[in-house]
């Protein structure tokens, strides 16, 4: 209808014309990013792009507010739920909290470090120990949740990747692989319900466990 026609066209014109605004927006993000110091140091990282750069440093914005980088992974919803009561402490799926855009991009971008990078890396040698022990999508979530640590430290300390890292064996001992960090599937610290064990355990150690007749006196 005429009528129909002449309401909606000025709606599509519009509708074009965002769109080639778009592209020429795609088109000059690599040039941000190759422009901006933050960005090239962010992208000395294995599988992290441009788009992946831009995006955590508009998500973050100022890295001075977590007091520790280990805080990124709570904030980008890349930690699991944790469910507890008395003796019991049990992980769930990942919170999923704070930007979702951010987080498929990491998950993407541990996607090519695991499937596509070809070149020895620390970081892929710690994913695959991890993918043998608990899966491929565990494996891709922790290492989504080390990439953002260690990409806020970097921006945090000024210092960039090195890339000429080779992967150390498995059985370096806990420190073995992660880059900058350390790989965290080789924890020994206790659970915290046996922690709490072994503390009521250790104190009744120390009690008597029965007064005879002259220690309890005329009472």
């Amino acid at each position: 209808r005429p009528t129909l026609l002449a309401a909606l066209d000025p709606l599509l014109t519009i509708r074009l014309r965002i769109l080639d605004e778009i592209q020429l927006l795609d088109e000059q993000l690599p040039a941000w990013a190759e422009d901006d110091e933050i960005c090239r140091r962010l992208m000395t990282i294995p599988g992290v792009g441009h788009l992946t750069a831009r995006t955590f440093m508009a998500v973050i914005d100022d890295p001075g507010r977590f007091h520790s980088s280990q805080e990124v992974g709570a904030y980008l919803g890349l930690v699991p739920r944790r469910w507890q009561s008395g003796q019991v402490d049990q992980a769930g799926r990942i919170t999923r909290c704070g930007d979702g855009l951010l987080r498929h991009l990491l998950y993407e971008c541990a996607n090519v470090v695991l499937s596509i990078l070809k070149q020895p890396c620390d970081l892929k040698a710690w994913a695959e120990r991890l993918e043998a022990r608990i899966g491929a999508r565990k494996a891709r979530v922790a290492l989504a949740r080390k990439l953002a640590v260690l990409m806020h430290r970097l921006w945090a300390t000024g210092e960039a990747y090195d890339r000429q890292r080779q992967p150390q064996a498995a059985a370096a001992g806990p420190g073995a692989g992660g880059g900058c960090l350390q790989a965290s599937e080789n924890r020994t610290t206790p659970h915290r319900g046996e922690r709490r064990l072994r503390i009521i355990l250790a104190d009744s150690t120390k009690l008597p466990r029965r007064l005879s007749a002259a220690d309890r006196g005329p009472w």
